[in-house]
């Protein structure tokens, strides 16, 4: 059984009542930084950009699994309303923003809002 699948019984088994589907990531594969670099900042958790595909699909693959019973959170790489819409259509219910909100500020959410395809 896939780890994702024994998430999914213990999310479910616990009545679990939402789930942010990632976090960072101490992977460094497809990074422009040399190894050595990375070597010298260290290995803590990396997010943002980088982690935009690979969060988008664990999320998408929760989503399949738990359906709309319980509320997906997306997150990883959110910096604009393509990206936000890209979560919302792969399962998130909700999207959150932290490494965007760092590095353009505060007024990321209104741009965000008002670019997000919304279905009437």
């Amino acid at each position: 059984m896939s780890e994702l699948k024994r998430l999914v019984r213990v999310i479910k088994k616990l009545s679990i009542q939402g789930i942010i589907a990632t976090n960072t990531t101490i992977s460094r594969d497809d990074l422009k930084t040399s190894e050595k670099k990375i070597k010298k900042i260290g290995a803590g958790g990396l997010s943002g950009r980088p982690l935009f595909e690979a969060s988008t699909v664990i999320q998408s693959k929760l989503s399949i699994e738990l359906g709309m019973d319980i509320p997906i959170i997306g997150v990883g790489g959110i910096f604009n309303a393509d990206d936000a819409n890209e979560k919302i259509n792969r399962g998130a219910g909700l999207i959150q923003i932290y490494t965007g909100f760092v590095y353009q500020g505060p007024w990321i959410v209104k741009s965000i809002i008002n670019g997000i395809k919304h279905e009437d």
